[in-house]
């Protein structure tokens, strides 16, 4: 949107405005608009929603969707991604690896509400489900947003917002009787969803703020959009009636449609209900005679004599505008509006007045505009920021390591010392040194990259993969192994599915294997948690990997 009107009316002039939804902290697992839309609204209120993607699978507006800056398709350069994420901060996360998923469920734990709208199933595979999220945090609200909900026999379908409208009916109630359906314009459940993904999120909230509580929300985008087909459903219901496609028309109205008027592919849509609305619309078109034909004296006249109607109707509308002919109908209490492109909607007085189009500022877009939230709350009104930048070391850790990390390289005597006390701080912090900090690292202590990648990796004094909460080293001497260890060894990766060196997907145990542990004579021999295990066989090992999941 590259021209709109100065902003002016109830959205001007809100920077130090209150937030509604300030403290609150969002972790979305989510891409596209379904899940985004909801968590806009939330950060255009105060929320700090944190937007999680990966490297190899970024959001989807990002890439698939125009409109592009200057047409040039780019990660940064996305219209839709900009519009359902604006106010947000980012994070880019491997969650098929440990670390990855180490670090998400960090990030849960100071938040507040976590969304997701991937295929049911997936948040578990990847262990941040709502069930294994809620032991990081007990009061956590969760949604999940997908397009027929979590369970039943065709949860698992895939499919965008078009599919969503056909299997919602949209799709068979749209065009002329004697031609096919037509399919509405975009994703449009996603947004109906959206709106009810907000209202759900603000219940939990309520709820758990009156009795310390969170919940799992199971938002199913079918059966959002369900509600638009309300009469048509309905109909069946109590007259067993489907109904079917009638183009423009509709079944208590006439005339009803949209008509040409002058100017290029300009229209206008007018609807008329009563008899009493009929007189006046002749006297606007200045066709007194058409109220006294007996063919459209009263509603049903007029529906038998529709396409005579809708004739005469378009033959007065085709020599005005379409601003001129819904000024007339509307000040003579006939219900009517001009069929805007987005050029009309841009530029609308009624819009600029509101404050919908805020500018604001993107590295790659320039200065643009954003739509501003449809609601205004009188005492803490939404607004809509700029662009906030990617915030990896913001999330990544706690506002204390990232002070004392700031304190350790003032303190340091050269760089290099700065360097190894801000790998030890991320250590000591998260357990491990995660790949994802290594170019913060060079950046905070002005440290070529290649030389943080030597001293995290190669030096052996740091862990790149997350410890568990036990730790599980086995024997690979001789000695154990000739007394069966390889068989305890085999069958701890089995359990654990893991490898040396790996963490458990739940994060509870990291194995590692030594060249030796010692006790020979009693082998095979485990070392947990510092405490010898000895005479292992691989049904002990079943008993202590339950015992150690307790």
């Amino acid at each position: 949107m590259s021209t709109a009107p100065t902003p002016a009316g109830p959205h001007a002039h809100q920077a130090r405005a209150p937030q509604a939804l300030a403290r609150i902290r969002v972790v979305e697992f989510a891409g596209f608009a379904a899940g985004p839309g909801v968590t806009k609204h939330l950060a255009d209120h105060g929320a700090e929603v944190i937007h999680v993607e990966s490297h190899t699978r970024p959001d989807g507006f990002r890439t698939n969707y125009p409109p592009y800056k200057d047409n040039k398709p780019g990660l940064n350069r996305s219209g839709l991604f900009a519009l359902c994420n604006n106010n947000k901060l980012g994070i880019t996360l491997n969650l098929k690896a440990p670390q990855g998923v180490e670090i998400a469920r960090r990030l849960v734990a100071r938040a507040d509400i976590v969304l997701e709208n991937f295929t049911p199933g997936t948040m578990k595979r990847l262990g941040l489900d709502y069930d294994t999220l809620r032991q990081v945090k007990p009061d956590l609200i969760m949604i999940s947003t997908c397009n027929q909900g979590q369970t039943g026999p065709l949860a698992h379908h895939p499919g965008f917002g078009t599919h969503l409208s056909s299997l919602g009916g949209f799709t068979n109630l749209i065009g002329y009787p004697d031609g096919p359906p037509m399919i509405l314009y975009g994703p449009y459940i996603d947004f109906i969803a959206v709106n009810y993904g907000v209202i759900a999120l603000l219940a939990a909230l309520d709820y758990r703020r009156r009795t310390g509580r969170g919940q799992y929300i199971d938002l199913a985008q079918l059966e959002a959009g369900i509600h638009f087909v309300a009469p048509a459903l309905l109909e069946f219901a109590a007259n067993g009636r489907v109904a079917h496609r009638v183009g423009n028309r509709h079944r208590s109205a006439a005339p009803h449609g949209a008509y040409r008027c002058r100017g290029d592919d300009r229209w206008v849509a007018l609807s008329v209900f009563g008899d009493d609305e009929w007189q006046r619309l002749c006297q606007v078109a200045g066709h007194p005679e058409w109220a006294a034909d007996p063919r459209f004296a009263t509603i049903l006249a007029r529906k038998a004599h529709e396409e005579e109607l809708d004739r005469l109707i378009a033959e007065w509308t085709a020599a005005m505008t379409a601003e001129a002919v819904m000024q007339r109908l509307q000040a003579a209490g006939v219900r009517a509006g001009v069929v805007k492109n987005m050029r009309d909607i841009c530029e609308d007085p009624q819009l600029a007045h509101r404050g919908v189009w805020v500018e604001v500022e993107h590295p790659e877009l320039g200065r643009h505009f954003a739509e501003a939230p449809p609601w205004i709350l009188s005492r803490t009104p939404g607004e809509v920021r700029a662009h906030r930048p990617q915030a990896q070391g913001e999330l990544m850790f706690s506002d204390e390591t990232l002070a004392k990390i700031r304190e350790g390289v003032a303190r340091a005597p050269d760089r290099r010392t700065g360097l190894y006390v801000t790998l030890r701080t991320i250590q000591e912090e998260l357990g491990f040194v995660p790949p994802e900090s290594i170019l913060l690292v060079a950046e905070w202590t002005k440290s070529p990259p290649g030389e943080v990648l030597f001293a995290a990796t190669f030096l052996g004094r740091f862990d790149q993969d997350p410890r568990g909460r036990h730790l599980v080293a086995t024997c690979s001497g001789m000695f154990c192994y000739l007394r069966g260890g390889g068989d305890v060894a085999r069958r701890l990766e089995e359990a654990l599915q893991v490898e040396d060196g790996g963490t458990s997907p739940d994060g509870k145990v990291t194995y590692m294997k030594q060249n030796c542990l010692g006790g020979c004579e009693t082998g095979p021999t485990l070392l947990v948690d510092g405490k010898y295990h000895q005479g292992m066989t691989p049904q002990k090992v079943d008993a202590l990997l339950t015992s150690l999941s307790e």
